[in-house]
């Protein structure tokens, strides 16, 4: 079989940021009838905050872009009338460049500051409350610390939260469809698909949906006491639950992952947020066998191990990726 020439555009790795994708759409090789614009909407929709990023990044271009271009072309009309108007079309056109970019430095100084961790990266944020965030691996938070209240957006990925107490500022985490809400506390908070999983480790929490102000009565609101999980997804009631080992399921922190008798498509899953080296089940089959042990953070060499020795599996590399198979195929 002849397979087609791979172009270019092909061998280009796909953006996973704002500003990649913003480069990308301005890059000279770009066409409308491209399919990285599908691969683009595609981004856009997956996450409420990469059209905000998007749009951000869009409007920089497009003021740098007005800058460096000077002035533009406005055809050939005799010289005598190029003289007597291009002081007022200076003018203007300075002024409206300097209006944009006073605007867009007005939107940058305004903005809640904002933290991002890349995939096997941790970060601690002190804040200027006192509070900390740990972030984990592939995370983004904006943070407003107001007169009245203290908010954390957390964007993607996960976080653990130690609130410095503070009656008349309660700190708030807006996560995916979540409102968390607390005075004073320990806790991890992780987002998946506008889901949030929270569970406490110190102090109370009070956990709502999104949209529907704290305290109100038609809010669905549940209280956490140390111990104590819940997670929230839209269209669907929330769930809590006992967590039988608090340390196990803040772990990560530490650098390490435990497994307790765990479906290997969630094994897999877990493992692969903490490297770009993706594991795969070849056979979907595998999925329900169960692993157990800990393990450091994107080592997944020591996975592959376990699995070999526990089930047989065989390993084959693909660039970054790792097909686990049975040893029988």
């Amino acid at each position: 079989m002849i397979r087609p020439q791979a172009t270019v555009a092909d061998l280009r790795p796909v953006p996973r940021t704002a500003e990649e994708w913003c480069a990308r759409m301005h890059a000279d090789d770009i066409s409308s009838q491209s399919a990285e614009h599908a691969a683009l909407q595609a981004w856009l929709e997956a996450d409420p905050s990469h059209r905000a990023d998007y749009e951000m990044c869009e409007l920089v271009f497009a003021v740098a872009r007005n800058l460096g271009n000077g002035l533009p072309a406005i055809g050939s009309p005799p010289l005598r009338a190029i003289r007597r108007s291009r002081r007022r079309w200076v003018l203007g056109a300075g002024v409206a460049a300097s209006v944009g970019v006073a605007g867009l430095v007005a939107f940058w100084l305004t903005r809640p500051p904002a933290f991002i961790t890349h995939v096997g990266e941790q970060r601690l944020v002190a804040l200027a409350d006192g509070s900390t965030v740990q972030m984990n691996t592939a995370s983004a938070i904006a943070v407003e610390l107001g007169a009245t209240e203290r908010l954390v957006t957390l964007r993607r990925g996960e976080a653990f939260f130690s609130v410095k107490p503070d009656p008349r500022r309660p700190f708030i985490v807006r996560a995916g469809s979540s409102i968390i809400r607390v005075v004073g506390t320990r806790f991890d908070v992780r987002v998946e698909n506008e889901s949030a999983t929270v569970t406490v480790i110190q102090g109370h929490v009070e956990l709502t949906t999104a949209g529907t102000p704290a305290g109100t009565r038609s809010a669905p609101r549940l209280d956490l006491l140390p111990g104590e999980g819940a997670r929230v997804a839209i269209a669907a009631a929330p769930q809590k639950w006992k967590v039988p080992d608090t340390a196990h399921a803040t772990s990560w922190r530490e650098g390490r992952i435990y497994f307790d008798n765990d479906p290997l498509g969630k094994v897999i899953a877990e493992m692969n947020r903490y490297t770009h080296e993706q594991l795969v089940l070849a056979d979907p089959g595998l999925e329900s066998l169960a692993l157990s042990g800990v393990f450091r953070t994107a080592d997944t060499e020591a996975v592959v191990f376990a699995l070999r020795e526990a089930y047989g599996l065989r390993a084959e590399r693909h660039s970054n990726l790792i097909y686990l198979r049975a040893a029988n195929k």
